[in-house]
């Protein structure tokens, strides 16, 4: 029974199910988390264990601004048209009538 598709799909929603309802308890309750860690790094920094406050501070900044960016940022775009493509955009271009008024004319 268990090497059976419906079998396997039933226990592959029972765990995606699982999923779904652990993202949305933690969704629910991700203030009073924020929060608590806030609580916790205060109460570091008030005792003046000064080992624990890394363990506050560390992780939170490596997650708004890690070490490493490893984000691929494109810094030049170049788009290849054929004429005809060319043509059918500026024929569109031109057909298309924006309003405009002149502020100032020099």
């Amino acid at each position: 029974m268990r090497r059976s598709a419906r079998f396997i799909d039933y226990y592959h929603s029972l765990q995606l199910d699982a999923v779904r309802a652990a993202r949305s308890m933690l969704e629910e309750r991700y203030g009073s988390a924020i929060n608590a860690h806030f609580d916790g790094l205060d109460m570091a920094l008030g005792a003046r264990d000064y080992r624990a406050i890394p363990n506050y501070t560390v992780p939170i900044l490596d997650r708004v601004a890690p070490k490493r960016d490893n984000t691929i940022v494109a810094t030049k775009v170049e788009v290849i048209l054929s004429s005809k493509q060319e043509a059918a955009i500026a024929a569109e271009a031109m057909t298309e009538v924006l309003p405009a008024e002149i502020i100032s004319v020099e």
